[in-house]
């Protein structure tokens, strides 16, 4: 039968409780669902947005970095096809100013030829334009001049002796790619910004080198648009070379600093991973622990980081060109822009759940009070039939699973009823018979006990080695009383070197006699003989033994044993004088069996437990003493007597 232990819920809490715990789960269940979708939808978006904008950055970049190369070509087509001259630096000179006028991020454009010459026109951050003119066919020096509105020089603002354009870097990465390439982003002094160089040797038809073209371009305007992208898409984007060096961003931050050395201030570029935009600096480490250093990113990466307790979504592309550019593009999303709508779902969702839930709580208790009153009925008749009111009977009228419930309990109750009656007269029967028979068994019991108190041995009743009782005769050979025996240990009343021996015939169930040592209470033992049967007694297996003192049967046999090994002895010693004795036929000494010879009686004193007192026979009293007077008058006194 099953028990329920603890506090019991009623019917209708269970119930209740059961449509709560559905509710909960079921909402819990589409609420966790709902988020975790909403999760991905999230990051399936962040994914397309970065997908969208990095086809924007890189088109924009594309067409951002391909008009410097184009003027490059086309000027280097003028040049070798002979429209203008290597060395008609006042002709290029306009030339170069109709093209960095044309496009705003054109920052200069300039012509080094192999003779030394060098002619450039470029864009002042303050306004205006301004021209650089190194003429070998006048001087070595390079002249810096300001140019009017027509375009001619005006003032000059700087000279540098002994220059030529052939050391410079631009120059020289242009002849060793022997083709369109870009100089490394360099600070630009003046303009306080960064910049970069296209470059491009130029050949004559005779495949002659006649110089390097170049144009430069200001990389704060690929900022510009970064800011533009993030600002329609509330993201951050920035983007670093190999190197770790900042070339743009979308945030509000320098891509230069100041470089105090020797009382000279430079301006020196800025690296990612000591930006104070904690977002560049904290998504830059991550790169470079991730994939052990940023130029080991060979293709586009997703992953989400935390900055400052706010997450995003992240990516990096690498970005590369024909011409040798290598750069890598971060795009950062903020998680929350993104979750926004998937945390609202998940509200509407848990206000929705707790609604139905409230309702389900009202409707419910309404049913299950209209289950749970017939219920509850049937449950306080039944507990009243349990407690022994079995007169109780269930007055419903229904025919419905509870109406057959009420009827089969009423039939139950009447059977239950009429068997208790059947089984109260067969128990007042059966205990009356039990009465008898147990008077009987406490006859039988006292004639066991007269009779065992009677007895002249000691009978001791043993279970599980445990003694249950004794007579009087056990309790008295051992110097104990009756309740100090009863539960002791029976091994506990022989000594310690029988404990074993006894021990193993109780176990066995030894019913032969054997014979053992007992241990008085004060401390003496005494042999006794044990005789033990197995019996049935008051529903358990017992063993009723029957002790015997044997001290006195032990004296007499130990008596016994000494006398017959004394006869033994002395019929040895008798055994020993028959057969022939040596004797001397002279003096009449005996020999013995070592070969020495004794007079008779010693010899015979020694066999034998006898005495020699010393005598004359008649004869030889007659012999020795006839004539002797005195032997004369002891004979006649003889006579007389």
């Amino acid at each position: 039968m099953l028990q329920t232990k603890g506090k019991k819920l009623s019917f209708g809490t269970t119930l209740i409780s059961i449509f709560v715990i559905l509710i909960v789960v079921t909402a819990g269940l589409i609420g966790y669902i709902s988020f975790r979708n909403g999760e991905k939808a999230a990051k399936n978006m962040a994914n397309q947005i970065q997908n969208s904008i990095q086809y924007r950055i890189e088109q924009d970049l594309n067409n951002f970095l391909a008009k410097p190369h184009a003027f490059n070509q086309i000027n280097a087509d003028a040049i070798r096809s002979g429209l203008v001259g290597p060395r008609d630096l006042v002709d290029l000179r306009m030339q170069f100013l109709h093209q960095i006028k044309a496009v705003d991020s054109m920052i200069s454009c300039a012509f080094g030829s192999e003779a030394g010459d060098f002619t450039s026109a470029g864009r002042r951050s303050e306004g205006g334009f301004d021209t650089a003119m190194a003429d070998k066919r006048l001087d070595n020096n390079y002249y810096v001049s300001l140019l009017d509105e027509q375009g001619d020089p005006a003032e000059v603002i700087k000279v540098v002796e002994d220059y030529h354009p052939r050391p410079r870097p631009w120059y020289q990465a242009a002849i060793k790619a022997n083709g369109p390439t870009w100089s490394p982003v360099y600070v630009w002094a003046s303009q306080r910004n960064i910049g970069i160089s296209a470059v491009q040797p130029v050949y004559h038809n005779t495949g002659e080198l006649l110089g390097v073209q170049l144009s430069a371009l200001s990389l704060e305007d690929i900022g510009q648009f970064l800011q533009n992208i993030s600002v329609e898409n509330t993201v951050q984007i920035f983007i670093i070379e190999r190197s770790g060096l900042l070339v743009a961003s979308s945030m509000s931050v320098s891509l230069l600093q100041e470089n105090v050395n020797e009382s000279e201030v430079r301006l020196q570029r800025v690296s990612a991973i000591h930006s104070t935009n904690p977002l560049i600096r904290e998504t830059t480490n991550y790169l470079n622990e991730q994939f052990t250093g940023i130029d080991h990113i060979s293709n586009k990466q997703r992953m989400e980081i935390e900055v400052e307790g706010v997450r995003y979504f992240s990516s990096v592309t690498p970005f590369a060109d024909e011409h040798g550019l290598d750069w890598l593009i971060i795009i950062d999303i903020p998680e929350s822009i993104l979750m926004g709508a998937v945390e609202a779902n998940a509200r509407s969702t848990i206000f929705l759940g707790l609604s139905i839930l409230a309702g389900t709580l009202i409707l419910g208790i309404g049913l299950t009070r209209r289950i749970t009153r017939p219920i509850i009925y049937l449950t306080n008749s039944l507990k009243s039939f349990a407690n022994g009111e079995l007169d109780t009977f269930v007055d419903m009228d229904r025919s419905d699973e509870i109406g057959e419930l009420a009827a089969g309990f009423n039939k139950m109750a009447k059977q239950i009823k009429d068997s208790f009656e059947i089984i109260e007269k067969k128990v007042q029967e059966r205990t009356a018979a039990l009465s008898e028979a147990n008077i009987a068994l406490q006859d039988s019991e006292n004639r066991y006990r007269s009779l065992s108190d009677a007895a002249f041995e000691g009978i001791v009743i043993t279970a599980k080695g445990k003694i249950l009782e004794a007579n009087d005769t056990f309790c008295e050979m051992l110097g104990y009383q009756s309740s100090e025996l009863v539960d002791k240990a029976a091994t506990d009343l022989v000594p310690l070197e029988k404990r074993e021996y006894v021990n193993s015939k109780m176990q066995y169930g030894f019913e032969q006699p054997y014979e053992s040592s007992f241990l008085r209470k004060d401390g003496s033992t005494f042999p006794a003989e044990v005789h033990a049967k197995m019996f049935l007694y008051k529903g358990q297996l017992v063993r009723v033994s029957a002790i015997r003192d044997i001290s006195e049967h032990k004296k007499a046999k130990e008596e016994r044993e000494k006398i017959i090994n004394e006869l033994q002895m002395t019929l040895a010693e008798v055994n020993t004088l028959r057969g022939i004795i040596p004797i001397c036929a002279s003096c009449k000494k005996i020999r013995d069996d070592k070969g020495y010879w004794n007079q008779v009686e010693t010899y015979i004193e020694k066999f034998f437990d006898a005495r020699f007192s010393h005598g004359m026979c008649e004869e030889c009293e007659e012999k020795y003493y006839g004539d002797q007077e005195w032997f004369k008058k002891v004979k006649r006194n003889r006579k007389k007597e």
